[in-house]
């Protein structure tokens, strides 16, 4: 059995972040793993359209709508979009999409990312 080819191999799956459309679900690895996160939007007046973000916090602060975050068996961090899914540009989609994430901001206590459709 030839396994140099599997070496070469590159699997950027798993490096990716990806939207199941059936379950509303964000599933992501490179998201780092906190007890709680709440999503955050911003309208940006240079391109006319609303960013969201994902806050990842440890603790709960007030005047937000916390969600508790879990875990898929092979360490995903799971966020569920249903909240916030009638307001993405994604609503539309009828398979499973791979989206870009960036961190914008790390705290001690929190960490801000931004999903970029």
């Amino acid at each position: 059995m030839n396994l140099a080819a599997y070496d070469s191999m590159i699997d950027n799956f798993t490096d990716h972040t990806y939207i199941d459309e059936y379950y509303r679900t964000m599933y992501s690895m490179d998201i780092e793993f906190r007890k709680n996160y709440c999503f955050l939007s911003k309208y940006n007046s240079e391109t006319k359209v609303t960013d969201i973000f994902i806050c990842m916090s440890d603790e709960r602060e007030d005047g937000y709508k916390w969600f508790l975050t879990t875990k898929t068996k092979i360490g995903r961090v799971k966020i569920d979009l249903k909240p916030i899914w009638n307001n993405l540009p994604l609503k539309s989609i009828d398979f499973n999409q791979r989206t870009p994430i960036k961190e914008v901001d790390r705290q001690e206590d929190c960490i801000i990312y931004k999903l970029d459709f």
